[in-house]
């Protein structure tokens, strides 16, 4: 019987691999994301939902008709230009909040009050969430605040072993902006992103991909670096 895949933000990046790679295992894959997926397959079952509407996940995640889940991947995410907290207004810090952070919530909350079964979730977190550098304010307290989101909801779900986890720095075209858009002389850890050894996106996925099984070593609810994690484990 082929497992069932719950992926958020399909229609690029990390997510878009993910539902590439579990597809192609012949896996089903329920799916949602902001704009539409140019994926075509038979056991791809999407729906658009724009995750900063926080009002509408409940009501669209009910389209998807799920029954039970193997493995949900909270992908979706944003982050906010690279500035410094003062320069930060609540409104962009609440929308990459909601996005990064409570739309995960009402994720999580859909599973509980449908009583769809969850065997496994893996949140997209941050080496961000950690580290504080300046410039990153905004994804930094979002990613900070999923940890704690994850770890909070471990208790609450004891059939669903949860992880937040970091899957190290990845060639995507959000990252190419940073490096091209954020003023290196102010923002030291650009430079850092720019020197730093980086998966692509298909190394990061299959990196995920192949170690699932193990994170049901660390305690549910664990923050879990995928850099740290793969040294450990060989």
């Amino acid at each position: 019987m082929s497992k069932k895949i719950f992926i958020t933000g399909i229609s690029s990046g990390l997510g878009e691999e993910f539902a590439k790679q579990y597809l192609a295992k012949g896996f089903k894959v329920y799916a949602c994301s902001r704009s539409a997926t140019s994926i075509k397959n038979d056991n791809l079952f999407f729906t658009k939902i724009d995750l900063s509407n926080l009002e509408d996940i409940h009501k669209n995640l009910s389209l998807l008709n799920m029954q039970n889940i193997d493995l949900a991947i909270l992908n979706a995410g944003m982050i906010d230009d690279i500035k410094t907290m003062h320069n930060s207004s609540m409104d962009d810090i609440n929308k990459v909040m909601n996005v990064n952070t409570f739309a995960n919530k009402i994720i999580l909350d859909f599973f509980i009050k449908s009583k769809i079964p969850l065997k496994q979730t893996i949140a997209i977190s941050s080496g961000a969430s950690i580290n504080g550098h300046k410039g990153w304010g905004s994804y930094s307290l979002s990613k900070a605040t999923l940890n704690m989101l994850i770890k909070l909801y471990a208790d609450e779900m004891p059939n669903n072993h949860l992880v937040a986890l970091a899957p190290g720095v990845i060639e995507t075209k959000l990252v190419n902006k940073i490096l091209n858009e954020a003023d290196e002389s102010e923002f030291k850890s650009v430079k850092h992103l720019r020197d730093c050894d980086k998966f692509s996106l298909k190394e990061a996925v299959l990196n995920i991909i192949s170690n699932s099984d193990t994170f049901f070593d660390y305690d549910s609810g664990a923050y879990v670096d995928i850099r740290e994690h793969i040294k450990n484990i060989h």
